[in-house]
């Protein structure tokens, strides 16, 4: 602040300004000396006997008219209506005062036949011919207190000098921006800039511009010597700010920074600019983008004095990555739109529509995937088979509705209750699968066992209509005699198999001891190593085996798990 106060008093400007202001109130005075100016004096001194010879005039008329009771309201009528008279009386020629409004005898010093002063005035009245008596008036004083008085040489001398100082300021302003040296451009010079593309402006460290080039006031609807003069800053400017620069600074600093314009940060100081991008909006509403480069104009010392600004024309380009930038986000919004539709019909070709579980294509494309990746890792896979124990009596008792509702409580919870990684598919009918990654045989009938108890406990609460349902389980694990999927699921099938053919609602993992034991079992040489080695190679006749053989042996099968058929008074299997 007090730097600003110095500069402002110590520029030639200011200095000039008030040299002519004081010349200007010299030239009052001189006025004032040799008589050139009103004397305001004297005319109060006029005034004041004109007042008092009118009102003598008025009361001798009275006192001819014999009127004499008139006197002290005309008196007071004076006193009252200037402010300048402070009190009137009417005396005798013997000094007897006759009539007195205000303090008159109080402050009255004057004796009859003493001259009129500038304060005290007196008139002689006459009646006929004959000197009757005096009317006197008491002024105030024409003192020093009056020298601030509206119309006094002082309050005109203070005028003059102020409006002076400012007026010729403004003027001094103006004139020494045309007749500054150093704007001052050879018309070569001028000619040369003329003829370059790029808008030019010099402009002075205030901001005011110096010099234009055609190409710039072309733009602005000016020509360069209207623009010489005014203020840049007072064109309708915008800055455009950068995204990736403002990533990197403060949100308040990013704020200041976007709205102060290139060059007036090169005037402070800063590193010149270049590749600012602003625009520019003209008297006749016409949008132009710019890129600008500023640079700074330097006396010695390093005091920069102005700036040279280039403007280039970058309206066309900025449209045109306006369009890009808008045919980007279509074409991106329509990629949105096909990859959801990909994701869409990826769903619909790889779950299966009752259970949004895998389908068996998926399912098996998935296992040979992990089967292939297992064997060539060395590491553990394992496989289980699930199926609904007794679902031919749901369906029969039921109705398919609820058959289908079975099947999807049975998804959800082989889906809840498996790992994350793990694959689970429906297999075909209320048969599932369930891959295990990096699973031995313990996780898998770890998990095999929860499953089970989980749907044997059912949710009543839930499906308080909902007929009670159990499951089997066969678990296999991958070993060194198994090079593919299709073998592995075989042995969870076979293992299901025994698990039914033992009562179902049971968990059965494969093993060489579990086929000797199930030979010994049914007496037959069904489940013999022959019978294994010629076990179907399709996954599709694997399970129409399964289901053909389990369902056409349904009551033998019940008689062995102790259970009875279903009935529709009695839901539980």
């Amino acid at each position: 602040m007090m730097t600003s106060i110095k500069e402002f008093f110590s520029s030639p400007l200011t200095r000039l300004s008030f040299g002519l202001a004081l010349l200007s109130v010299a030239l009052l005075l001189s006025s004032e000396f040799i008589g050139l100016l009103p004397d305001t004096r004297k005319a109060e001194l006029e005034t004041r006997k004109a007042i008092t010879e009118m009102l003598a005039i008025q009361l001798s008329l009275n006192l001819k008219a014999n009127q004499q009771n008139n006197f002290e309201e005309t008196l007071a009528s004076v006193v009252e209506r200037n402010v300048s008279v402070l009190s009137a009386s009417i005396r005798l020629n013997s000094g007897k005062l006759l009539v007195e409004f205000g303090e008159h005898e109080k402050y009255w010093t004057l004796e009859t036949g003493d001259k009129s002063t500038t304060t005290e005035v007196q008139v002689t009245l006459f009646k006929g011919l004959d000197r009757w008596g005096n009317v006197e008036l008491r002024f105030e004083d024409i003192t020093d207190d009056q020298i601030l008085a509206p119309g006094s040489l002082v309050v005109l001398v203070i005028f003059v000098a102020l409006s002076g100082f400012s007026a010729y300021r403004i003027f001094l302003k103006r004139a020494l921006r045309e007749l500054n040296p150093d704007a001052v451009i050879p018309e070569r010079v001028r000619k040369a800039l003329d003829t370059l593309s790029e808008g030019l402006l010099i402009v002075d460290k205030t901001g005011v511009i110096n010099f234009s080039n055609s190409a710039f006031a072309n733009k602005t609807g000016f020509s360069p010597e209207q623009l010489v003069g005014k203020e840049c800053n007072g064109l309708d400017w915008e800055v455009i700010s950068d995204e990736n620069e403002n990533e990197d600074t403060n949100e308040d600093s990013n704020e200041d920074e976007a709205s102060e314009l290139p060059w007036d940060r090169v005037m402070a100081g800063e590193k010149p600019h270049s590749g600012s991008r602003i625009k520019l909006t003209t008297a006749l509403n016409v949008n132009y983008t710019f890129s600008v480069n500023v640079s700074p104009i330097t006396a010695t010392a390093e005091v920069i004095k102005g700036a040279l600004i280039t403007f280039d024309d970058i309206t066309e380009l900025e449209t045109k990555n306006e369009e890009l930038n808008r045919a980007f986000d279509k074409l991106k919004e329509n990629q949105q739109e096909m990859m959801q539709q990909n994701q869409e019909l990826l769903l619909l070709a790889t779950r299966d529509p009752l259970t949004d579980v895998l389908n068996r294509r998926s399912l098996f494309e998935g296992f040979d995937i992990m089967m292939a990746e297992t064997i060539e890792e060395g590491g553990h896979l394992s496989c289980i088979m699930v199926d609904i124990d007794h679902f031919k009596l749901v369906n029969d008792n039921h109705g398919h509705a609820v058959g289908d509702t079975v099947i999807k409580l049975l998804a959800n919870i082989l889906t809840q209750y498996s790992r994350r990684n793990d694959l689970v598919g429906r297999f075909g009918g209320e048969e599932f699968v369930i891959v295990l990654p990096l699973g031995d045989i313990t996780v898998a009938a770890s998990i095999a066992e929860r499953i089970r108890q989980v749907v044997e406990a059912g949710d009543s609460e839930k499906f308080p209509d909902f007929p009670s349902i159990t499951s089997s389980f066969g678990v296999a694990t991958l070993t060194g005699d198994i090079d593919n999927a299709q073998d592995l699921l075989e042995r969870a099938d076979e293992a299901l198999y025994q698990a039914k053919a033992n009562g179902r609602n049971r968990v059965i993992c494969w093993s060489t001891s579990m086929l000797e034991e199930a030979q010994e079992q049914s007496g037959t040489a069904s489940l013999n190593s022959d019978a294994i080695s010629q076990t179907p190679s399709d996954y599709g006749e694997t399970y129409h085996r399964r289901e053909n053989d389990a369902m056409g042996s349904l009551s033998d099968l019940s008689e062995k798990a102790h259970v009875e058929p279903l009935s529709p008074a009695s839901p539980a299997i």
